[in-house]
């Protein structure tokens, strides 16, 4: 199965460089986490933070925009989140439940 992974990247206020990183870190970890359960992981924030600057408003939208493309092809989207839901997250579960998604709270 194809598992869109949903983890915060900016996370909570306020947004630091250090909460960035290990925002991307946990996201590698949860991806592993997938793969450990036989399926594949979709983590678009992973890569797309390689070229995508998440500061620059045009940016993350055109980040956000992808990752539902991405999200609509996953057969399931996995929410990890130790600090809470973000706001990007947040529509990625909406946008997960309109398409009528499974989606699993790990």
């Amino acid at each position: 199965m194809l598992i869109f992974v949903c983890s915060p990247l900016r996370g909570e206020r306020p947004y630091t460089t250090a909460k960035y990183n290990r925002n991307l870190q946990k996201a590698a970890d949860y991806s592993a986490a997938v793969v450990r359960e036989g399926h594949i992981p979709i983590t678009p924030h992973l890569y797309f933070s390689h070229f995508i600057d998440d500061h620059k408003p045009q940016e993350r939208e055109k980040g956000l925009e992808m990752s539902r493309e991405l999200l609509r092809i996953c057969d399931q989207v996995w929410v990890f989140s130790e600090n809470g839901i973000s706001d990007g997250m947040k529509g990625e579960i909406n946008f997960a439940g309109q398409l009528g998604k499974t989606v699993l709270y790990k």
